[in-house]
């Protein structure tokens, strides 16, 4: 079959004749997964939430909203004499830095994955989990989508095919590779024709 390309808000779902893959982009950095389709198992499908961005996005993120409520604070201050807001920029300052370095000491250097669960609380968007299993017991193949975009998944059960169908493909594409260089070699008046039927039929098994 010919490539097949499937396009998600995450990245884009690649089905040929042999695998399906993803291709997930995240800024700079492109992530491919692929699974062979005469390995395609049971297919999990899971609604979650995830965050779009790495940690560090979102602890500068809440940084930047800190400072700028404590600057807008520190203005009302001046205004009204009212505390209420330059305390609260501040506190959600104080907030990012616990942040920033939770997500160094709690989440990277202990496995907690405490501070990404806030995180996801916070920020986190509505998505789908993909999960096609290696019915062979290799790596599992597993993506996210958006969550309004379930109707654009194909049935992944179709795409399954057995060994010897690949042998099958492939033994097509050597026999027509062969019958291609024999057809140069009749353009070229290096074979007869009737040589070029006979060689052609060998190769069919006619």
């Amino acid at each position: 079959m010919s490539n097949k390309t499937i396009n998600f808000s995450s990245g884009n779902l690649v089905i040929d004749s042999e695998s399906v893959s993803f291709q997930q982009k995240r800024g700079f950095v492109n992530n491919v997964n692929t699974i062979s389709r005469t390995n395609i198992g049971n297919v999990e499908i899971q609604n979650m939430r995830i965050l779009n961005h790495v940690d560090f996005v979102y602890c500068f993120r809440t940084l930047l909203i800190g400072i700028v409520v404590a600057i807008c604070g520190f203005i009302f201050l001046a205004i009204t004499k009212s505390t209420i807001m330059f305390y609260l920029g501040l506190a959600v300052t104080l907030f990012s830095v616990f942040l920033f370095f939770g997500s160094i000491f709690l989440d990277g250097m202990l496995g907690l994955n405490l501070i990404q669960s806030i995180l996801i609380y916070i920020y986190g968007v509505e998505a789908i989990r993909v999960v096609i299993q290696n019915r062979h017991g290799g790596n599992n193949l597993m993506f996210f989508i958006g969550d309004d975009e379930r109707s654009k998944l194909p049935k992944f059960e179709d795409l399954k095919i057995e060994k010897r169908e690949v042998v099958e493909v492939l033994s097509q594409n050597n026999n027509l590779d062969d019958i291609n260089k024999l057809a140069e070699l009749l353009s070229k008046g290096l074979i007869t024709k009737d040589e070029f039927d006979k060689k052609k039929n060998q190769i069919l098994g006619i």
